[in-house]
């Protein structure tokens, strides 16, 4: 018997933990994403008059469509790079100044830290679709806005 079928228990847990840290990591960004829709549909609501000012002037669905889809992926876009640059950070420090664990409990006598660039993509490149696909229903419903309906509305 190897080392990994001597372990095999070991290295099932590690390999659900690294699975469930994934899924819970992937739940906060489909929250932040929550964020960026009410972020979004605010400015729409904000900006209701403005729209049909520049849809009455001309300014097609697609254009409108295009200028909000342009601002929920920087957000998404600025949030992201943010986020990474506070998780390489974080990452660093660990390296630097490990975490002490008790041996006895963990088989370890610090918190192991491994970076890895194909982690760091993946998430950056989740979020951004994330944030690109959370902005499509309030472009969508900026874009579709009717210039007499918003002109009505005195809210």
């Amino acid at each position: 018997m190897d080392w990994e079928e001597l372990n095999h228990g070991l290295f099932t847990a590690l390999r659900i933990q690294q699975f469930m840290m994934s899924f819970v990591l992937a739940l906060i960004i489909v929250v932040a994403a929550f964020t960026v829709i009410a972020t979004l549909i605010m400015v729409v609501l904000d900006k209701k008059k403005e729209i049909a000012v520049i849809k009455a002037m001309g300014a097609k669905d697609a254009a409108v469509l295009r200028t909000f889809m342009y601002q929920g992926g920087i957000i998404g876009t600025v949030g992201t790079a943010v986020g990474l640059v506070l998780g390489y950070g974080v990452c660093r420090a660990l390296m630097a100044y490990p975490l002490p664990l008790d041996p006895k409990v963990y088989f370890i006598s610090r918190l192991p830290v491994a970076m890895r660039v194909s982690d760091f993509a993946l998430v950056g490149v989740f979020s951004i679709v994330v944030c690109l696909i959370a902005t499509i229903w309030p472009a969508l419903h900026a874009a579709y806005l009717r210039p007499a309906e918003a002109f009505r509305d005195n809210r």
